[in-house]
């Protein structure tokens, strides 16, 4: 037996693997009204559940949507990126004597990525952004640029303000801050002598005139200030208080926040005690780990989406970003006055295509090159990296059904900001063409985890290197230093603690009493990351299937948990069966799933050893028609297997040693050629780890189906809204698929 998961058959047995989601019920704050308005309306909600808020990434959002915002009001966007400090220049005749601050590298790539996806998927003109980056953005500059867009905008108008940067806390001046401590904002000059912060007081003051309740506001800074490891991936967006109080009499908004309340909804991107982070996401690209989640969950899905709706994938993408870089994501928090959360989101279903350049995707402009060559104008922003393949269209598209991509195109480099493109069969596409993400960028192979040792004797360094080395089978890479690292490990007589990238969060922790058991359990937790690592990058960023993947979480106790916050320490823990105990909810599996529309499912699982086993569909759900092919109803939750008692299923998932932590991967397709294609690539995913095959190509799931005039790809692809037996087929089809994983630990 492998694996920490077993599916027992109720008659035989099929001895397979499986796991459980620890994610679902996030949005702890629901709707509701508001008490203040802006930051301090915000801090106010959160203390009244949590204490007070700890990471200021906050989204104010709009209540109703104009028709058509190009006729009844102008679309307005403010976009602040601040990453280089002047308190940071160590010539600067300015500064204060503040300890200088760690300069960011995401907050001017937060501006063009979501600048981006405002003019191409909401039809923002470019004329209507005003950008500040860097040494653009004083303290002066930002709060001008605020004030110019609360006087320019009309009471139809729809206005989006962006700011990416460091936050900070300093002292409470009016008596409004239970804690003593307002949150702040940094411009570029921040901290140097005389300048101070931009608290959320003076930020609430400037926004409560705005006239038109059609707002969005993203604020991706931290409060929490904390350390990374040398040469890290991560840095926390957060800097230290300010004690230059006398800076801060004259710049709070007085008592106003006492009497009046905003029209917002808000949005905080991480619960209290966490971190905002900056970190690279994309290539060697950083981004606000926040901005990133939002700008994607913006960039995608229906038209008609509310601001919960967006707030949700908004949280998906932050999930699989923290599976994809190894670090548990933060959740994300909602408010908003009664009756707006449901509504429509920059323009909603009203925003038709066409209507001032909106479409259903962001979208990247194509500039042919010779040689069958392109250029995809800001492509490296949207995801570009030199690898990942691209869906091209024809000029003016919006809608961009997979049945009308005109070519693919592999991206093999970078132009600055642009990505440089080979199309596949070197055929040429008309000026002005317009591109989408198809698959991202593989992952480096052969797969490997990349591990910094720490704090380390040089000694044990050499003996872990060869000995874990050794034992994870070709699985690890040992580094120098933080870069690329997904673990840290510090390793003394106190026990071995592996902290994730940065260091930030601690992963395991053992006594390292018995070496030749340390370097056995750092193997299997090296090996096994690595080949999650490759899974968790096997995920469509142009999927349209909505999936949620959930399981009812356990305490210690056993007794079911009635809510969690995702990127809380705990996960959902789970014990071994004892031999002829009842199956209860603590030591035998439910797996809920939820599909946006029909779809068909496959689950693979990764046991704490490493080992990658095909969950479902299996021979038992097979012979017992228990949703045959892995087929499940759209906009309906089922259950995998449907009873700890008796079902339909014919099987149940227990679980037993090795114990330790465990991660499901499920996708979902929407046509069963697509889903074969997937489970064929899992399949010799797993016998290669087995030591049998080759490797597949990663972008096998991604790339058009062949089949042409084919009647068997026809009924496969019904799917795709084609009639079956249809005598014509679309010359060019790429399966319709999304992905999600769910983590849990397994206990005695």
């Amino acid at each position: 037996m492998v694996g920490a998961v077993v599916v027992a058959a109720a008659v035989g047995s099929a001895r397979l693997h499986g796991s459980e989601n620890s994610r679902d019920l996030h949005y702890a704050a629901g709707c509701g009204g508001l008490t203040g308005m802006a930051m301090r309306g915000l801090r106010l909600l959160l203390e009244e559940m949590t204490g007070r808020l700890a990471v200021i990434t906050v989204a104010v959002l709009c209540c109703p949507i104009a028709v058509n915002a190009q006729e009844n009001g102008v679309r307005r966007a403010l976009l602040i990126g601040v990453g280089d400090y002047l308190v940071n220049e160590p010539e600067s005749s300015a500064s204060s004597g503040v300890a200088p601050l760690s300069d960011l590298q995401g907050p001017p790539n937060d501006v063009r990525l979501l600048a981006r996806v405002l003019t191409t998927r909401f039809g923002f003109d470019a004329g209507d952004i005003v950008t500040l980056v860097d040494s653009q953005a004083s303290r002066q500059a930002v709060i001008a640029a605020l004030e110019n867009i609360v006087a320019d905008a009309g009471p139809e108008d729809i206005v989006y303000i962006h700011f990416s940067g460091y936050g900070a806390t300093v002292k409470d001046q009016n008596g409004d801050e239970a804690d003593g401590w307002d949150d702040s904002l940094l411009a570029y000059d921040a901290r140097t002598e005389g300048v101070a912060d931009i608290t959320d007081d003076e930020l609430h003051e400037i926004l409560l005139r705005l006239k038109t309740p059609k707002a969005l506001v993203v604020l991706d800074a931290g409060h929490t200030p904390m350390p990374t490891v040398k040469d890290s991936d991560v840095v926390v967006r957060a800097a230290g208080q300010d004690s230059r109080v006398d800076l801060y009499a004259n710049t709070d908004g007085g008592s106003v926040a006492h009497t009046q309340a905003g029209q917002y909804i808000l949005i905080g991107g991480a619960v209290p005690g966490q971190f905002a982070l900056d970190a690279r996401i994309s290539g060697e690209r950083w981004f606000g780990w926040f901005s990133w989640s939002f700008a994607h969950a913006l960039s995608r899905g229906d038209r008609g989406e509310s601001a919960w709706q967006i707030h949700q994938r908004a949280q998906r993408v932050m999930d699989g970003l923290g599976d994809r870089l190894g670090l548990r994501s933060a959740a994300a928090l909602l408010r908003a006055p009664p009756g707006t959360g449901d509504r429509p989101l920059l323009g909603g279903d009203e925003l038709r295509s066409g209507s001032g350049n909106a479409a259903s995707r962001a979208w990247a402009a194509v500039r042919p090159l010779e040689g069958g060559s392109a250029m995809l104008e800001q492509g490296s922003i949207l995801g570009g990296s030199p690898g990942s393949v691209w869906a091209i269209y024809a000029p003016g598209t919006t809608e961009f059904a997979r049945s009308e991509i005109l070519a693919t195109a592999e991206v093999t480099g970078e132009r600055g900001y642009d990505a440089i493109v080979r199309i596949d069969g070197g055929e040429s596409v008309p000026e002005s063409s317009r591109a989408i993400l198809l698959a991202p960028a593989p992952p480096a192979l052969p797969p490997k985890v990349v591990v910094w040792a720490h704090r380390v004797a040089p000694e044990l360094r050499s003996a872990m290197q060869a000995e874990v080395g050794a034992r994870a089978r070709g699985w690890v890479e040992f580094a120098e230093s933080g870069r690329g690292a997904r673990f840290v490990v510090n390793l003394d007589d106190r026990g071995c603690r592996v902290y994730g990238p940065g260091g930030l969060q601690q992963i395991a922790r053992f006594e390292a009493t018995d070496l030749t058991d340390t370097w056995a359990r750092l193997a299997h937790l090296f090996e096994r990351s690595a080949k999650l690592a490759h899974l968790q990058a096997l995920d469509n960023p142009s999927g349209t299937i909505a999936l949620d993947v959930r399981v009812v979480p356990i305490d210690v106790d056993g007794m079911p948990r009635l809510q969690r916050v995702p990127g809380a320490q705990d996960i959902p823990t789970f014990r071994v069966r004892e031999p002829g105990e009842p199956r209860a909810p603590d030591n035998s599996l439910l797996l809920r799933i939820r599909a946006g529309q029909d779809a068909y499912i496959t689950v693979v699982d990764v046991g704490p050893d490493g080992s990658v086993v095909p969950l479902f569909p299996n021979p038992v759900s097979e012979q017992r028609d228990f949703y045959r092919d892995g087929r499940i109803p759209g906009g309906q939750e089922i259950r995998i297997p449907d009873s700890l008692t008796s079902g339909s299923a014919g099987f149940f998932i227990d679980y037993e040693p090795p114990l330790g932590h465990d991660t499901l991967r499920v996708f979902a397709a929407r046509d069963l050629l697509t889903a074969e294609r997937i489970r064929d690539y899992l399949a010799r995913y797993v016998a290669w780890t087995e030591g049998e095959g080759a490797l597949p190509d990663f972008a096998e799931p991604f790339l058009p189906i062949e089949g042409g005039q084919d009647e068997n790809v026809g009924t496969a692809l019904t799917g795709f809204g084609l009639p079956a037996g249809a005598s014509q087929m679309p010359s060019m089809i790429v399966g319709d698929w999304s992905a999600s994983s769910v983590s849990f630990s397994i206990r005695d």
